[in-house]
């Protein structure tokens, strides 16, 4: 049998980034077996990759308007982001079926998808005061993002959002003189 070893090139910080390593340390250790990240049931698949494309293609660009928005405009965003959560938690109260996670008892796909962008959710709580994950409106997704970062098989890929914080500061002192 031929074995390699994966590498996966890309900044840390990226949601993207993140998701692939979380799917790969899923995969590696969690399902020694093989068995699919994506649920079994074509039906409960289809949902899956909704979900995940409505995070991917509607909701996480929605923080780069952010990153610009000033006065009205950023509280339209601020609100569009917090409308896409309280999406998100019917979403998972429904795929998860009373279970811990989206994919059920352990990270599945769309788990994946979506963890890759709390870190700079929590970041964004943390730097804007936003109170995006709020138990009182989302709770379902507040113990899922609590949940997420105690699991075995993706804690210690989930970033830190207190050094995605210094990460934009930096990124943000560097554009600004840049344009000066």
């Amino acid at each position: 049998m031929v074995t390699s070893n994966v590498k996966v090139l890309g900044a840390w910080p990226s949601p993207f980034v993140s998701r692939v390593r979380m799917a790969l340390k899923y995969i590696d250790e969690v399902w020694t077996d093989g068995p699919n990240i994506l649920p079994s049931d074509p039906y409960d698949c289809a949902i899956a990759r909704f979900w995940a494309a409505y995070i991917d293609e509607k909701w996480f660009p929605l923080f780069q308007l952010l990153r610009d928005a000033q006065g009205e405009e950023r509280r339209a965003v601020l609100q569009k982001i917090s409308e896409g959560l309280s999406l998100l938690e019917g979403a998972f109260v429904d795929c998860s079926k009373g279970k811990a996670f989206f994919g059920g008892d352990n990270v599945g796909y769309l788990d994946i998808a979506l963890a890759g962008c709390v870190g700079w959710t929590r970041a964004c709580d943390i730097l804007l005061g936003a109170k995006f994950l709020d138990e009182t409106k989302i709770p379902h997704l507040v113990g899922w993002v609590e949940r997420l970062y105690s699991d075995s098989s993706v804690k210690d890929l989930m970033p830190d959002p207190h050094i995605l914080i210094e990460l934009y500061k930096k990124f943000r002192a560097m554009s600004e003189a840049g344009s000066e």
